[in-house]
């Protein structure tokens, strides 16, 4: 499966329960492609996918995507983008070099 989605969507994180059901029960014979598409009106959609594809660089994509729709309800921030990667082990230095801006710089 192909999945064009965006972090901060409501709808995509509705989806993201039934998605992980799917995987589950169909071990080994179902794959998910992750394609970012983050919606211009949601402003901090390209900072979750960027962030996203560095917790990658370290082998967690995964683990960050899913710590990403868990938490989206809660709303984002810059500091808990920061904590949801130092909390999955990820290379705070690295990660917080990423951060040069506040989120609202990227609106």
């Amino acid at each position: 499966m192909v999945e064009f989605s965006d972090f901060e969507c409501p709808f995509c994180e509705r989806h993201y329960p039934t998605l992980s059901q799917i995987l589950d029960e169909y071990k080994g014979k179902v794959s998910l492609v992750y394609k970012h598409f983050p919606l211009g009106f949601h402003p901090n959609a390209q900072k979750a996918a960027e962030d996203s594809e560095f917790a990658d660089e370290q082998g967690k994509f995964w683990e960050y995507h899913d710590k990403l729709f868990a938490n989206q309800p809660n709303g984002y921030s810059l500091e808990k983008f920061k904590q949801w990667a130092k909390d999955l082990g990820l290379n705070s230095g690295k990660f917080d070099a990423s951060f040069p801006m506040e989120l609202e710089d990227f609106e």
